[in-house]
């Protein structure tokens, strides 16, 4: 294992350590995973089942009038929306396709976002380095070109499906722990008393923008979709150094 892996299983081992958030049921299931995985974090991490995502105790608030963001790739974009997006379009062109079919949402049955007005002044680079997006490499391969293109999914929180929880009573939002985030690395666990996660900058380690999980919902429903910037160099990794200075 390069010294790079080596520090992103140190870093999801420390998520898991100090995240208050988790369930009673998901810590005896990352204790059991765990126990047959003790060298490879990411292996244990991606046996928690399903059925832990959005507990509970983790609902969040968010009101119903407030706009939701979703940063991704316009490749990904393409694939959910039907769009084919060339750099000559007007950003406002991106509005809802009625036939559609596709989700909007990160792996799995999870979405990400964010309110869009928390991130209304960044771009490019510092828009994927904010927004925590590790995974958005600089492409270089001419058939994925679009990958370096940024692409803010808009969408209403009222359309967020609701989840059966205890009690009888149901919730929209949820604080994301290290079950929903599993093996990504970047992930920063809230504090305990939280309101909602935060992304983690990859520039400085330190919280950064507002985050819920919630179900995936129908990009025909979405408000609108704008282009952000262009990505012109890879995230930033100085991150890495700051969370394995926590003790």
């Amino acid at each position: 294992m390069d010294a790079c892996k080596e520090d992103e299983c140190s870093i999801l081992a420390l998520n898991w350590r100090i995240d208050p958030h988790l369930s009673r049921e998901s810590k005896a299931a990352l204790g059991k995973a765990n126990e047959s995985n003790t060298d490879h974090p990411r292996s244990a991490l991606k046996e928690i089942p399903d059925n832990l995502w959005f507990h509970s105790s983790n609902a969040c608030n968010c009101d119903a009038s407030t706009v939701l963001s979703r940063i991704t790739h316009v490749e990904r974009f393409e694939k959910i929306s039907g769009f084919t997006v060339t750099k000559e379009m007007d950003v406002d062109d991106f509005l809802p396709d009625p036939t559609s079919t596709g989700l909007i949402r990160g792996s799995g049955q999870i979405c990400w976002s964010s309110p869009s007005h928390k991130i209304t002044k960044v771009e490019g680079d510092s828009l994927r380095d904010r927004m925590g997006l590790a995974a958005m490499a600089l492409e270089t391969r001419p058939d994925h070109i679009k990958r370096n293109w940024l692409v803010e999914i808009q969408f209403p929180a009222s359309l967020v499906p609701a989840i059966p929880t205890s009690h009888d009573s149901s919730q929209c939002f949820f604080r994301p722990t290290c079950v929903e985030a599993g093996d990504y690395p970047p992930f920063l666990p809230s504090k305990a008393g939280s309101q909602s996660g935060h992304t983690q900058d990859l520039s400085t380690g330190d919280p950064a923008v507002p985050e819920f999980v919630h179900l995936p919902i129908p990009a025909n429903r979405a408000l609108l979709a704008r282009r952000r910037g262009k990505l012109t160099k890879n995230p930033s990794t100085d991150w890495i150094s700051r969370r394995l200075a926590l003790p």
